[in-house]
């Protein structure tokens, strides 16, 4: 499954949350992969897909998007990731009340990814 894939598919789990998504361009998304909306929400939703990787969640990627959440004048944030996070990243999200997941990656599209 490619970056893309995956952001497409946590995009998917949001719809079955019943929120209206936008995927953001590729390059110049400010830190923000996904809004989500429905009635008074709107939130700003960052994708990591760092599993089977070293790379981690930190501190200063959920410090961004709390940023990008209040310039997109979002009501909260969400990060998203089927790998690890970092505990000081978490005591910052708690902080911050931006909501951390775990999403584990598609099966169907990881099996039939050339």
């Amino acid at each position: 499954m490619r970056p893309e894939q995956y952001e497409q598919h946590v995009a998917e789990q949001l719809k079955t949350e019943g929120f209206i998504t936008e995927m953001t361009p590729i390059s110049g998304d400010y830190g923000i992969d996904i809004f989500a909306s429905k009635p008074g929400v709107k939130l700003a939703v960052q994708v990591k897909m760092y599993g089977g990787s070293n790379r981690k969640i930190n501190r200063a990627m959920v410090m961004e998007l709390s940023g990008s959440q209040n310039y997109f004048d979002c009501t909260g944030a969400l990060i998203v990731t089927d790998g690890e996070i970092m505990s000081d990243a978490l005591q910052v999200a708690e902080k911050l009340n931006i909501e951390v997941r775990y999403i584990p990656p598609s099966k169907e599209i990881i099996n039939s990814d050339p």
